[in-house]
C-alpha cells in the first residue's frame, strides 16, 4: 500500500497523494472534519473580537484624555510589529513543514487501506495547518507585545554619559539592548519551536508508514534540513553571548552590582570566545550538508553541538569561577578596589549625589546634668530598642 500513488514516479520527494485515486472517507469523517474547522474558526472569531473590545475601550479612554495620537501610535505598531511576525514565523513555519511533509511523504509497509490512507493524508495536512496558524498567532502576538521597546527604540536619545568599561553611550542599554534581546529570544524560540514540530511531523509519517526513525539520518534532504536549522540555532546562540557581554554590566554576582574582576578578566573575554565558537560550530553545520557519507555527516552535526556544550562549559563557567576563587577571594578588597570605585562613583552620579554640594557643621554634644535629662523623659528612654547580640 502507498501513502501516494505508485506512478507518480516521484518517490520520497513527490507530490501529495491524488485523493481522486482513493476511495472516499468513512462515512462521518467528512462531517467530523467540518465540526473541527467550524470550532477552528469560531475561536478565531472570538480572537478578534476580544482584539477589538480592547482595543475600542483604549480607544475610548484615550480619546477622553485627548491623547488620541497615542492610542494610534501605539495601535500602528502593534499592528506593524504583528504583520511583521506572522510573515516571519508563517514563511519559516510553513516553509519547515512543508519541506518535510515533501521529503517524508512515500510508499508505507503497513497494511493500511486506501481510505485509511486518505483520512491519514487529510489528518496530517489538516494537522500541519492548525498547528502551524496556533504557532505563527503565538509568535506574532508577543512580538506585537512588544511595541513599547520598539517605540522608546525609535525614539531613543542620548544621555551624553559613557560608560566606562566599553565606551557606549547610557543610551545603549536603556533603549538598544531591550530590542536586540527581543529580537534575540524571538529568533531562537521561533527555531526551537519549528525543529521541535518538524522532527514531529517527521516522526508522525514515517510512523505512518511503518518506517523507522532512524531513516531520517540517512536521507540527504533531512539531514540538509537539520543542518540548517542547526546552524540558525548557533548564529542565535553567538547573538545571546555577544548581548552577554554588555550585560556583565547589570551583574551582580561580584563584589558590588556591575562589571567586577572576575567579569572583565574571565567572563568577557569568554564570552567573546563562546561567540566565535557558536559560529565555527554552525558553519561545521552547513558544512555537513556537503558530506556524502550520512553517518559522517550526523556525527559532524553533533560534534559541532559537544564543541559549543565543551566551550560553554569551561569558558563560560568553570574558567570564571576559577579565577574568582584563585584569583578574587584571597585579597578581593585589592582586587575588586577599582571596580568598587567605580560603582560608588557612578551611583553618585546616578542618584545626583554630588559631595561637593554637601555641607560638613560640627554637632555639638553636651553631655551636662545627662542624669538628670534620662531622669525627666522616662518614656522615651524606656522606648530604646536594646539589641541583642
Amino acid at each position: 500500500m502507498a501513502l501516494e500513488p505508485t506512478d507518480s514516479g516521484r518517490g520520497n520527494g513527490g507530490a501529495a497523494p491524488d485523493e481522486g485515486a482513493y476511495a472516499s472517507l468513512p462515512a462521518g469523517t467528512n462531517a467530523y472534519l467540518r465540526v473541527t474547522l467550524a470550532a477552528a474558526a469560531l475561536l478565531g472569531l472570538y480572537v478578534a473580537l476580544d482584539f477589538l473590545r480592547g482595543a475600542y475601550t483604549d480607544w475610548l479612554w484615550f480619546s477622553h484624555l485627548e491623547l488620541s495620537s497615542v492610542f494610534r501610535t501605539m495601535l500602528v505598531t502593534r499592528v506593524f510589529l504583528f504583520v511583521v511576525g506572522s510573515v516571519t514565523a508563517g514563511v519559516v513555519i510553513g516553509f519547515a513543514f512543508w519541506k518535510a511533509y515533501r521529503t517524508s511523504w512515500g510508499a508505507t509497509e503497513l497494511p493500511f487501506s486506501p481510505e485509511l490512507v486518505v483520512w491519514i493524508h487529510r489528518g496530517i495536512v489538516t494537522g500541519m495547518a492548525v498547528v502551524g496558524a496556533i504557532i505563527t498567532f503565538s509568535f506574532a502576538s508577543a512580538l506585537a507585545d512588544r511595541w513599547l521597546v520598539l517605540l522608546q527604540y525609535v525614539n531613543a536619545q542620548p544621555f551624553g554619559i559613557v560608560d566606562p568599561q566599553f565606551g557606549n553611550d547610557v543610551a545603549f542599554y536603556v533603549f538598544n539592548m531591550p530590542v536586540l534581546h527581543t529580537v534575540q529570544g524571538w529568533l531562537m524560540g521561533l527555531i526551537i519551536v519549528t525543529g521541535v514540530t518538524t522532527t514531529a511531523v517527521y516522526l508522525l509519517i514515517f510512523t505512518a508508514r511503518g518506517l523507522s526513525p532512524t531513516v531520517m539520518t540517512t536521507a540527504p534532504a533531512i539531514r540538509t534540513q537539520l543542518a540548517i536549522a542547526g546552524a540558525a540555532l548557533m548564529a542565535t546562540i553567538a547573538f545571546a553571548h555577544f548581548l552577554d557581554i554588555y550585560e556583565t554590566l547589570f551583574s551582580s554576582a561580584g563584589a558590588v552590582t556591575g562589571a567586577t574582576y572576575a567579569d572583565v578578566t574571565a567572563r568577557i573575554p569568554a564570552l567573546w570566545v563562546l561567540t566565535v565558537i557558536a559560529l565555527i560550530s554552525g558553519g561545521l553545520m552547513l558544512f555537513a550538508i556537503r558530506v556524502q557519507n550520512p553517518r559522517q555527516s550526523m556525527r559532524l552535526i553533533f560534534v559541532a553541538f559537544g564543541l559549543w556544550v565543551l566551550a560553554a562549559l569551561f569558558a563560560g563557567v568553570l574558567w570564571p569561577a576559577m579565577v574568582q576563587r584563585l584569583a578574587v577571594d584571597p585579597s578581593e578588597l585589592e582586587r575588586e578596589r577599582p571596580y568598587i570605585e567605580r560603582n560608588i562613583e557612578w551611583t553618585r552620579m546616578g542618584y545626583d549625589l554630588d559631595l561637593d554640594r554637601v555641607s560638613e557643621r560640627p554637632y555639638v554634644v553636651n553631655d551636662e546634668n545627662l542624669a538628670a535629662d534620662i531622669a525627666a523623659n522616662p518614656e522615651t528612654i524606656n522606648n530604646i530598642r536594646l539589641w541583642d547580640p
